[in-house]
């Protein structure tokens, strides 16, 4: 089907009387190359979809898609700026620790600590308990690891360890503090 798309959209530039397709078309099929785990067309496809000027709510979807896409491939500078778009575009999304923790990843992967360090912070500030204060702290964490500041990473990760009874982070901050101690 992407043959035919891209052949019909080459086709189109000559024959501009005829219709476009949905937007809805090129978001389906990034999402398909998402769930292919190819980054790079779904990457193209979602770009795309951006391109056409989609309506308000669709765009919103987008985005986030695309920021959490460039993220989960470890692609540090355009998470940071996909992620730092999001933001700008909508406020009232801006400060919900789902935002944060990711750009956070991404600015700790761009070699950028203090801002990593800023937004782990207002990510506990935000959530005195629970798990979002547990990721709040292994992000503190892992921003001291990248400074080499072992034993401070291994407070922290100890103190998640401590205080989130979780499936999840227990057993990971542990492996991080018994990590820091190895490394320190």
């Amino acid at each position: 089907l992407t043959d035919e798309v891209d052949r019909y959209d080459v086709w189109r530039k000559t024959h501009t009387k005829a219709p476009a397709l949905s937007i809805d078309i090129y978001e389906w099929l990034a999402q398909e190359y998402e769930a292919a785990e190819d980054s790079e067309q779904a990457e193209k496809h979602y770009r795309k979809v951006l391109a056409l000027k989609p309506p308000a709510v669709q765009e919103k979807r987008i985005r986030l898609k695309l920021s959490r896409l460039m993220s989960k491939e470890k692609r540090h500078g355009a998470a940071v700026r996909e992620w730092q778009i999001f933001r700008e575009k909508y406020p009232e999304e801006a400060d919900r620790t789902e935002v944060l923790a990711p750009l956070a990843e991404a600015y700790l992967g761009s070699a950028e600590y203090p801002q990593a360090q800023q937004l782990a912070e207002q990510i506990l500030r935000q959530n005195p308990e629970g798990e979002n204060n547990a990721l709040g702290r292994i992000l503190l964490g892992d921003v001291q690891m990248a400074r080499l500041n072992f034993g401070e990473a291994a407070k922290l990760f100890r103190a998640v360890a401590l205080l989130a009874m979780d499936d999840v982070y227990t057993p990971l901050a542990l492996s991080k503090a018994e990590e820091a101690f190895r490394r320190g």
